[in-house]
């Protein structure tokens, strides 16, 4: 967000004159705090008594600990907001530590979208702290005036996360980051406010402990960080990413992130990619989210960045589409699998082995491909679960995008291989089920280890940050034989290989020639032209009078004789010659 120059639209598009209504509803903004009594609060004559040089305009409002008056400093005509801490708590061991530590935290941070301090000290009995007057509201009261949009939170948390960053650098916390403690001026400036219970790293940790012995919690709890509540004394800037996570996702979405929250996209038309950023800034374990603010800004621009027909779920794949085809894909794979079960019973019955692995690649197959469609299309946000997972890979969204797309492409194209080999399994011919196993297996490491080698070829030929390398043509070759020398042999292993046949007594089939026979049995009928293993180790032609369980009634060429063959002798059905040396046409 540019904070130089006031925005043409202040109020980030919601209406101001409902955003001012609203600030005048109560914020909640103390309800995990020690909440302020009657008695605790000063009276409007003892303030003016305390403060004989400001002239107090009225009470903004109250937290846990301090109540806030709107106030006119004469000598220099400015507005000032006045913090206070009512005499009943300053008199409490710690509160006053705490209150005068406010001041110096917040002396140190000077920074357009953190609320300056302009004074703090002690008047009249009470702790104060003069501060910036924001003329606007917080975000608390902005979303109760209307829901922020996606493009809103996209430019509004960015200028959270610079400020998040500064006070950072200058070793100062704030660990209770919520709306309430951001305010949105009326010239569109975002800014941090009530770094009150900020803890500045260096510190004794003793001295920090001092100032919770009150018994006052440091943090509002739907927004603290898992360690905040469990440890806190090992909270370290992690906590307040956390704490603006949770601000972001109810932003996007109107709802905190409890319990099995779903993603922004799903309650919002917020992008895709956006989610792992939410997801990331939300993980349990704080070595997991972004481990710097400034990470956060560049990860959330970047999601604005994208162009939409890049993005996956932005780009025009409703999040419904894709459950829908989820579903309807785990269906299919069920009716599929009942129907294979079936229909081959009997070979199941006769070969599990090979009947259990067709229907194990079936359905590693098909999942397989659903998944890696997922990256192909780019469904799938920047994670750490799902998708092609290097420290080269989540640098940015961009190139966890570019490397699972080309993962993805290649990965569902031998899919389809393992698919295939899964339902030729199913038609293995008896003497080539021995071969099945060991195809279909070699088979499913060689298209994993494909797609992965092509993924890091990929990677290496798009250097990040650099422009691609030149195509090693040779390198790109030489892949594609291997691949193409894999498949070769696995077709010829189980689906289809070339014989010749030194026989040429049926019509139409010349001495010496070479056809391709299949070795799968998709049903053999009278007349088929058949190849089988003779008892002279040569192989043979014949032609299918009729199927029997064990194997085939055959005859060969004009005899009127039949003779019957078993099924570990059949070789396949003839599908075509591809050299047949008497159709040479002579000179």
């Amino acid at each position: 967000m540019d904070t130089s120059s006031p925005s043409p639209d202040p109020f980030h598009g919601l209406n101001p004159v409902s955003l001012m209504a609203a600030a005048a509803m109560p914020t909640d903004g103390g309800a995990d705090t020690i909440p302020l009594e009657a008695r605790d609060l000063p009276s409007l004559e003892e303030i003016t008594a305390a403060f004989p040089d400001l002239e107090i305009l009225g009470e903004i409002g109250q937290g846990g600990m301090s109540v806030v008056y709107r106030a006119r400093q004469p000598k220099l005509d400015r507005l000032i907001a006045l913090k206070i801490l009512p005499k009943a708590l300053a008199a409490t061991p710690g509160f006053a530590e705490r209150f005068t530590r406010e001041g110096r935290v917040l002396a140190r941070l000077s920074h357009p979208n953190i609320v300056a301090v302009h004074d703090f000290g002690e008047s009249g009995g009470f702790c104060f702290l003069i501060m910036e007057y924001v003329d606007g509201v917080n975000l608390r009261q902005a979303m109760r005036a209307g829901r922020f949009t996606p493009e809103q939170a996209l430019k509004i948390i960015p200028a959270i996360c610079e400020a998040l960053q500064f006070a950072h650098t200058q070793g100062v916390l704030h660990r209770d980051i919520k709306p309430e403690n951001i305010l949105l001026d009326s010239k569109g400036r975002v800014k941090i406010a009530d770094f009150g219970i900020a803890k500045i790293i260096s510190e004794d940790s003793a001295d920090a402990m001092l100032l919770t012995q009150s018994g006052a919690k440091l943090g509002t709890a739907p927004y603290m960080a898992p360690e905040q509540i469990e440890q806190p004394s090992t909270v370290d800037h992690r906590a307040d990413i956390y704490s603006l996570g949770v601000v972001f996702y109810e932003m996007l979405t109107g709802e905190l992130p409890l319990g099995r929250f779903a993603a922004p996209s799903e309650r919002s038309t917020c992008n895709g990619n956006v989610d792992e950023v939410v997801f990331r800034a939300l993980e349990k374990e704080r070595g997991r989210r972004q481990q710097s603010a400034g990470e956060m800004k560049t990860q959330i621009e970047e999601a604005a960045s994208v162009p939409r027909s890049k993005l996956g779920r932005a780009s025009g794949v409703p999040m419904r589409l894709i459950k829908l085809g989820g579903a309807t894909a785990g269906a299919i794979f069920v009716c599929a699998n009942v129907f294979l079960l079936r229909n081959y019973f009997q070979v199941l019955q006769q070969d599990s082995l090979n009947s259990a692995l067709s229907v194990l690649l079936l359905n590693v197959g098909g999942f397989s491909l659903i998944l890696n469609l997922a990256l192909w299309l780019r469904l799938v946000p920047i994670n750490r679960i799902y998708g092609v997972q290097s420290p080269a890979t989540l640098t940015s969204s961009t190139r966890w995008y570019e490397v699972n797309a080309h993962f993805g492409k290649h990965a569902f194209w031998w899919s389809l291989a393992v698919i295939s080999a899964g339902i030729a399994g199913f038609y293995q011919l008896p003497r080539h089920q021995d071969a099945f196993p060991w195809a279909a297996i070699t088979l499913s490491l060689v298209a994993f280890a494909a797609s992965v080698i092509s993924t890091l070829w990929w990677m290496r030929q798009h250097p990040v940050g650099a422009p691609p390398q030149k195509k090693n043509r040779l390198a790109s070759w030489s892949g594609q034989v291997v691949v193409a020398v894999v498949i070769a042999m696995f077709i010829k292993s189980f689906i289809a290989g070339a014989y010749r046949i030194p026989q040429g007594s049926e019509p139409g089939v010349a001495k010496n020639s070479q056809w391709i026979a299949s070795h799968l049995d998709t049903g053999f009928s009278a007349g088929d032209l058949i190849i089988f293993e003779h008892e002279s180790g040569n192989y043979w032609i014949a032609r299918v009078v009729a199927r029997e369980p064990k194997g085939l009634r055959l005859k060969r060429g004009g005899s009127p004789d039949e003779f019957f063959m078993p099924w570990d002798k059949i070789v396949g059905k003839m599908l075509f010659s591809h050299f047949t040396p008497d159709a040479v046409l002579k000179p």
